[in-house]
């Protein structure tokens, strides 16, 4: 289960209002670009289900980690949400918040 939070309301808004159109044609063309990218740059494995999640969190957070946190929880865990972000060098990373 993923959950979005806003992290830049102005930044936020401004993208719902310019994104549609032949302009988001292009993201979801730059968006599938990066998350191939992602993928083919961490060496996936075609059959993880894990590897192509990875590959999607860090193309999201390319396009709008300034715009938002992006946090993850498995379906049968009701007290492990981890947010999900990219470190120094592009990986994708999982931290809970709640431990410091």
């Amino acid at each position: 289960i993923y959950t979005i939070t806003i992290k830049d309301a102005q930044l936020f808004a401004y993208m719902t209002k310019e994104l549609y159109g032949e302009r988001q044609i292009a993201e979801n063309i730059r968006y599938a670009d990066l998350t191939r990218s992602a993928f083919r740059d961490s060496n996936g494995n075609p059959d993880s289900k894990l590897d192509i999640q990875k590959s999607g969190e860090s193309a999201l957070l390319q396009l709008f980690g300034k715009m938002f946190n992006l946090n993850k929880q498995k379906i049968s865990d009701t007290d492990k949400n981890e947010n999900v972000k990219l470190d120094s060098e592009g990986n994708v990373t999982m931290k809970d918040p709640c431990k410091p």
